[in-house]
């Protein structure tokens, strides 16, 4: 199954992209029940050790959502973790069009960097 929610946000700034994940559901209760498994996730880590993952799956009814995502170690690329606490958002950011999702890596990619 080649899923396509996230194909036109995969363009924005894709040099930074570490993570690209597509899952099709497997379940033995029908394709119905394995669509609704699907999960697509695009993580793009920024030099600053900031970042987003974008994610689309049947927890968010298969609209896009943006997490801002903190790394824990330089050289780790799946070591992040959820953060809350940058000012662009207390929780995930439901329904992200390409639009919104541009401004969202312009913001991330100026953060600060922490020591």
């Amino acid at each position: 199954m080649m899923m396509k929610w996230l194909n036109d946000h995969r363009r924005l700034l894709p040099e930074y992209i570490v993570r690209s994940i597509e899952q099709a559901g497997q379940s033995s209760l029908g394709d119905e029940f394995s669509v609704r498994m699907a999960r697509e996730q695009l993580v793009w880590r920024f030099p600053n050790d900031w970042g987003a993952s974008l994610s689309c799956s049947s927890l968010s009814r298969f609209a896009p959502e943006l997490a801002v995502v903190r790394w824990r170690s330089e050289d780790d690329d799946d070591g992040f973790e959820l953060s809350y606490s940058t000012g662009l958002t207390e929780d995930v950011i439901p329904h992200v069009s390409v639009s919104q999702l541009a401004l969202l890596l312009a913001r991330i990619r100026g953060l600060a960097i922490e020591s």
